[in-house]
């Protein structure tokens, strides 16, 4: 009888005469499983042990012995909150990737920047210019008023990605932290990334 066993325990799944393992996945008589492939599934041959059921035993070096159902839900258990885990380090590391594309070590420089053309704006663009606003206004060769105009409209924007960012961010990983699948949130994840470095002109 050719039996498909799963490596990382051992356990026997699958038993019949025709079954046959694959890249793509495990093919029976009448069905398909892409969930056992020959990257983490072993075809072998063998007699069948008595009251055989396909998740009930293990097969090593020729011996049958009854599975452990407990340790290999630990074990299950073990590598999801792993790979949870991985998930979220990965989305806080690659939303701290994207600000630092945008900001770089200048947020300080940016919010006073953007305080001190908000004061020059409120009091309605008279007065002394802040430094933060000439410096900006002078190489440009535009006045005070509009760089004071610009900082602010680019400030807005920013902001608006900064709540988004946050968002996704904490959306992602509560979702990560109790989701048994995590394809779905990698795939939301990284189709936020992409779009808000597209929006953000990062690459």
């Amino acid at each position: 009888m050719k039996i498909l066993i799963r490596n990382s325990d051992n356990v026997a799944i699958y038993a019949e005469p025709r079954l046959t393992l694959g890249a793509e996945g495990a093919h029976g008589d009448g069905w398909f499983s892409p969930h056992f492939t020959s990257a983490n599934a072993t075809l072998t041959e063998a007699d069948l042990p008595p009251n055989w059921r396909g998740g009930e035993w293990t097969y090593v070096q020729g011996v049958w012995a009854a599975a452990d159902p407990i340790a290999h839900a630990a074990k299950v258990q073990a590598a999801l909150d792993a790979a949870r885990a991985a998930l979220i380090r990965q989305i806080d590391a690659e939303a701290d990737a994207i600000t630092r594309a945008k900001q770089g070590d200048r947020a300080l420089e940016y919010l006073l920047a953007e305080e001190e053309a908000q004061a020059y704006k409120d009091a309605g663009y008279t007065g002394t210019v802040p430094d933060s606003v000439t410096s900006w206004a002078t190489p440009n060769g535009k006045s005070a008023q509009w760089a004071a105009d610009d900082i602010l409209a680019t400030a807005v924007a920013w902001r608006a990605a900064q709540s988004s960012i946050r968002a996704a961010r904490l959306a992602c990983k509560i979702s990560a932290s109790t989701a048994t699948n995590l394809e779905p949130i990698v795939a939301q994840w990284a189709g936020f990334v992409l779009a808000i470095k597209t929006t953000l002109q990062i690459s």
